[in-house]
């Protein structure tokens, strides 16, 4: 209970990048399992394309987060005017 209080008085930005974080291992988790199952039920050729398409979603995934962080890099500007060197810093 102590612990669901303490998360509750963490700042937004805290929260969002722990939630984050947790789904970022999870994804990673869910991968590590699948990928014996996947061997096993598909053909060579089958599993091929499964792992170029998870490649081309990979890279894909790279380029629109760079877009993402551009975005809130020119936001964080415009909002912290007077602390423009202090964000940029911190990001």
């Amino acid at each position: 209970m102590a612990l669901i209080k303490k998360y509750k008085g963490l700042p937004v930005q805290v929260r969002a990048s722990f939630c984050f974080l947790i789904c970022a291992f999870m994804q990673r988790g869910i991968s590590i399992i699948t990928t014996p199952i996947f061997t096993r039920l598909l053909t060579a050729a089958e599993y091929g394309q499964y792992s170029v398409f998870s490649s081309w979603l990979s890279v894909i995934t790279v380029i629109v987060s760079m877009n993402l962080y551009a975005g809130v890099y020119m936001q964080g500007l415009v909002k912290f005017e007077k602390e423009r060197l202090v964000f940029s810093s911190s990001l």
